[in-house]
């Protein structure tokens, strides 16, 4: 199918193209059957034949080819030996330049796109700064409260023990010990009476601010896109050229890798079955080690801020862990376990959840769940036999990896309304991720080959992302880089350049 579906889409670019051609060298007419071109239309510039001449150019200035040949291959000789001499160069010069500026258009786009990820996390560390302080605030003024509970608490242990003694002196005490101790207790009596059980409640709250869109937009800054002069380019699609292909490292895990997510300079990997994590930088060295106290199941995934998602199975949880090392819950999922979770570009999260088993037999849906846990969309309840992994496309289209029975698996994409738009199977795709262009990219567990898709399912490009005999179990994707990992603490690092 896919190879049928290649073959259509060539036609239509065939069709569409606009490389220079000379059409119609049979002489013969394209409006009128059998019948000869042997006149010229001087009006219309164009060959004609006699029908032509009596129906469309009956009034025009017309002559008989013979009567303008002499003209036409002047003209024809002037145009070639321009063509040779001067338009052929000029292009092959122009083409060596564009050649030379797509390269520095390259390392522009890469900056461009950092710079853009600089800022949102400068944003964030801001927002973040921002919220510290403001949660500082309550907590000082919720300990000033608890400050008062104890000087009250403090005051009315004295004055048990003031009345006590007062007692005392009432029966045997001197008269200048009567007129001490009467002092104290009316100034207790005076602090008991200005007592006001509501002046000990906190006033304390949070008034939200405005989240004006066109406020934030102008914070986070815009780009300056320059509109390149010829053909639109509102369909544009580039075209993906591997830059660098090489293993990195088989690291000193040596266990599969069954989840991989990159996170701006750091490469996260989870080694199947441990509770152990590793981060590497982009050469391929351990730079971290983290015990996550549980299996973080098969995938990992990022969120809007930068930092790491991951599920816990058994915990039925779905958690969070921060550039500073610190995880925190972001949904129970309870009674539902998670397998796999992303992070939408709405700031909501698709998730596959597994029920409990009924009889022996449990069953796997995707979800769509609000910030807060609450299921808000389930998406093809009836299409899939064992959902594996989700991921949302640039387009908002959801890629979901199906495991079937037969220990194949297949690609179901589906709107994010919930539905299909097509199935691709070949190779039986076992991980899936996405480029900005809405590229999809899947590796198939039966070896190393990467598959790139366009978001129609058209197959675009296989290759393999390493000369080593192992079996890929996971992918993920930045800017310009896809990472795959997969059996024996294999990592490899594809580096692309789109055109």
């Amino acid at each position: 199918m896919s190879r049928k579906r290649l073959h259509t889409s060539d036609s239509k670019l065939t069709a569409r193209s606009t490389k220079p051609s000379v059409d119609n060298l049979s002489g013969m007419c394209s409006d009128h059957v059998l019948e000869i071109l042997n006149l010229y239309c001087r009006t219309c510039d164009i060959l004609v034949c006699t029908d032509c001449v009596l129906k469309k150019h009956k009034s025009h200035d017309w002559c008989k080819i013979r009567d303008i040949s002499d003209e036409k291959r002047a003209s024809f000789s002037k145009n070639l030996k321009q063509i040779h001499e001067k338009t052929l160069p000029k292009m092959n010069t122009t083409l060596q330049d564009v050649e030379y500026i797509s390269k520095e258009n390259q390392k522009k786009k890469t900056e461009t796109l950092r710079n853009i990820e600089k800022q949102s996390t400068a944003i964030l560390s801001s927002v973040r700064k921002i919220e510290t302080k403001l949660k500082e605030a309550v907590e000082q003024s919720f300990h000033s409260y608890i400050e008062a509970e104890k000087e009250l608490r403090e005051d009315f242990r004295n004055m048990s023990g003031l009345s006590k003694e007062c007692e005392k002196i009432s029966q045997r005490g001197s008269d200048s010990d009567v007129i001490t101790a009467n002092g104290q207790l009316e100034k207790y009596i005076k602090q008991a009476n200005d007592l006001d059980v509501e002046s000990y409640r906190s006033v304390s709250s949070f008034q939200t601010g405005d989240v004006e869109d066109d406020v934030i937009e102008r914070m986070f800054g815009s780009v300056n896109l320059a509109r390149r002069r010829g053909r639109s380019t509102s369909d544009y699609i580039p075209k993906i050229v591997i830059k660098e292909r090489r293993v990195l490292s088989y690291t000193k895990i040596q266990d599969d890798i069954s989840s991989i997510c990159s996170l701006g300079n750091r490469i996260w990997l989870h080694p199947r079955g441990s509770t152990e994590n590793f981060a590497l930088d982009h050469e391929g060295n351990i730079v971290n080690t983290k015990d996550f106290g549980v299996v973080a199941s098969c995938t990992f995934a990022r969120s809007q801020d930068g930092c790491l998602l991951c599920v816990d199975f058994v915990g039925k949880v779905i958690f969070k862990l921060s550039r500073d090392g610190k995880f925190s819950k972001v949904i129970n999922t309870s009674p539902l376990k998670p397998t796999s979770v992303c992070m939408t570009r709405e700031g909501q999260y698709l998730a596959c959840l597994e029920d409990s088993a009924v009889n022996g037999q449990s069953k796997t849906r995707v979800f769509r769940l609000s910030i807060s846990g609450r299921i808000v969309q389930s998406i093809g309840s009836r299409l899939f036999t064992i959902p594996r992994k989700v991921t949302e496309n640039a387009n908002t289209d959801i890629c979901v990896i199906d495991k079937m029975h037969d220990q194949h698996s297949r690609l179901c994409v589906l709107s994010s309304a919930g539905i299909l738009k097509f199935q691709y199977s070949s190779m039986s795709p076992w991980d899936v991720c996405c480029d900005q262009y809405s590229h999809i990219i899947a590796i198939s567990r039966l070896g190393v080959d990467v598959q790139i898709l366009d978001k129609n399912g058209l197959l675009l490009q296989v290759f393999s992302a390493a000369d080593t005999a192992i079996s890929a179990l996971s992918i993920s994707m930045d800017v310009d880089t896809i990472w795959v990992a997969g059996t024996k603490g294999c990592v490899a690092k594809v580096g692309l350049i789109y055109h």
